[in-house]
């Protein structure tokens, strides 16, 4: 999922639709990149964290070193925000994951170790990356928690769609866990090359978000498209294959989530991260929230 988007649309466009049927089951509640509003994003503390208090499901996202190794981090390249060399200088510059192995990553970088100006109250801890295989090992005690991927895979800055599938799938099926688990990437051939791996769930995120651009620029760009007609979520995700939709609750509007619902597509939220707003999305008919905040939703308990 993208950064929290700098913006807030105003009630009254908030509220444009009716509010969400009371009897309907409460959503699915994420914690966002394992609950950034608490502890260093994707960090190995966030994990296992998250899975100690038992959160309904936990997101991450998830790129490929250059030996092929999924590790845990928002971009395509290191957080020069977030992360340092391993003695705390700041990084030389956009320090890209594929070209490096695990080992290489491991000896020189450390991230979380920065307090982050987008979660101020996060506690502070530097670690190395953390590996899904790290993951997997740490839900294999929460045998309930729903596992969402976030694939960080982009022509150019990572390895193919089909490397990151071989991967990630290879070490999922291995394990044989029981969690409920699906991927998500806004490349409808990403999720192609994993359907290809085996039966998986698949999410369309939509709009697509490329790594480094504005997400409030393409919110903003998407919406207007939405309201005149000429974008459509639903059709995306039914060109895409995919089981569903994760979308901006910014651009979340009951009468496209029923549509989606009748077309047989699930419809996720990211990320409402203050307590109104969570109130507020936990009696919408979405299937998932996802949020930095988790203990902030009454859909929680």
């Amino acid at each position: 999922m993208k950064r929290t988007l700098p913006f807030l649309l105003s009630l009254s466009a908030l509220l444009v639709s009716a509010c969400g049927d009371t009897h309907a089951p409460r959503p699915t509640l994420i914690a966002h990149r394992a609950g950034s509003g608490y502890w260093p994003e994707n960090s190995r503390t966030a994990v296992l964290e998250s899975v100690q208090h038992r959160y309904p499901g936990i997101e991450v996202d998830v790129t490929l070193t250059r030996d092929g190794v999924p590790v845990l981090a928002h971009d395509p390249w290191l957080s020069e925000t977030l992360c340092t060399t391993v003695d705390g200088a700041p990084l030389p510059g956009r320090v890209l994951i594929q070209d490096l192995t695990l080992e290489q990553l491991r000896e020189a970088y450390r991230c979380g170790g920065v307090e982050n100006p987008e979660a101020p109250e996060a506690r502070v801890v530097a670690d190395t990356l953390m590996t899904l295989d790290e993951l997997l090992d740490a839900l294999a005690e929460a045998p309930e928690m729903l596992l969402h991927l976030d694939l960080k895979c982009q022509p150019e800055l990572t390895p193919p769609a089909e490397e990151f599938a071989e991967q990630i799938m290879t070490r999922w099926q291995a394990r044989g866990l029981p969690n409920p688990m699906y991927v998500d990437s806004g490349w409808p051939e990403v999720l192609e090359a994993f359907r290809a791996h085996g039966p998986v769930t698949t999410t369309l995120s939509w709009p697509k978000f490329p790594a480094g651009d504005s997400t409030t620029a393409i919110v903003v760009e998407h919406e207007l498209l939405t309201r005149v007609g000429v974008d459509d979520m639903v059709a995306a995700a039914l060109r895409a294959g995919s089981d569903g939709v994760v979308i901006p609750y910014q651009m979340a509007d009951q009468h496209l989530v029923e549509l989606a619902h009748r077309e047989g597509l699930k419809v996720q939220l990211f990320a409402p991260n203050t307590r109104e707003l969570l109130e507020y999305f936990c009696d919408w008919p979405v299937d998932v929230l996802i949020t930095d905040f988790p203990e902030e939703a009454p859909c929680l308990r």
